[in-house]
């Protein structure tokens, strides 16, 4: 898989967690203990390529105490809430299945959510005003996670969905920003995501004629653009100089091709 990165951030590469021979043509990929793959001071994630599949390199590190840290005040909470959801459940995967599923049967997802100014958020999504964004499910996963002593942070990224058929590729958005769960199952991180599917076009989407011929036209632009801005002075230079010699060549060729006649 390749990522062009086109506007929007540009010092992180955005890749899957399961990602897997890393590769950055254009410059280097500097890898941090939580994953995140930012470029070297100065340079800028123009494109990325990796397999999917476990990470053998770059590995994401195991957790630390920040990743099991409840507020002391909404600890009670948090925790009684926790035991109810998972009940009966057995073993640390399907404890986070139940939170999963709860939050995604019960919860509403609204972009549009007012929350009491002296209220903890997290709190009052959960247990009075039942609706809320990505970010609202996702912080709410990780803390009951947390409350049952499972590592558990929040990480936000974007969803990929629509696809341009002309082109062969998806196209990734600033609006398709979303926030997730990753948590530590059976020795490794493992990804969770509590937001609803009914309320995210979770499953690919073809885009119209039109868009996907402005898409593919951009992008062969902006493509282009960059190879225009990546050459270096000697290279203009040695274009410039097999412009000359062809140019000298077709004089040359018409001169002989009028003698003759």
């Amino acid at each position: 898989t390749r990522v062009d990165t086109v506007g929007g951030d540009t010092k992180r590469y955005f890749v899957p967690l399961g990602a897997r021979g890393l590769r950055a043509p254009e410059t280097l990929a500097r890898v941090n203990a939580l994953g995140i793959i930012r470029t070297a001071p100065g340079e800028e994630a123009e494109q990325i390529q990796f397999r999917l599949g476990r990470r053998e390199r770059f590995r994401v590190a195991p957790p630390s105490g920040a990743d099991l840290a409840v507020p002391a005040t909404l600890a009670p909470t948090l925790r009684a809430m926790a035991r109810r959801w998972t009940g009966s459940a057995k073993g640390t995967a399907r404890q986070l299945e139940a939170i999963q599923a709860r939050l995604r049967t019960d919860f509403k997802y609204s972009l549009s959510c007012k929350r009491p100014p002296r209220k903890d958020p997290v709190i009052d999504f959960l247990t009075k005003n039942r609706q809320g964004h990505c970010e609202y499910f996702a912080s709410a996963m990780a803390l009951l996670a947390r409350s049952r002593g499972i590592p558990a942070r929040v990480v936000s990224g974007y969803l990929v969905h629509e696809r341009n058929a002309l082109g062969g590729h998806h196209v990734v958005r600033e609006r398709n920003a979303h926030s997730w769960v990753e948590a530590w199952v059976r020795e490794r991180w493992q990804t969770y995501d509590p937001t609803p599917p009914s309320a995210l076009e979770v499953s690919s989407s073809e885009m119209g004629t039109a868009a996907a011929l402005w898409d593919l036209f951009a992008t062969r632009v902006g493509e282009a653009w960059r190879w225009i801005t990546s050459l270096t002075a000697a290279h203009v230079a040695g274009a410039v100089s097999v412009l000359f010699v062809f140019w000298v060549l077709l004089r040359l060729w018409r001169r002989r091709r009028q003698r003759a006649e």
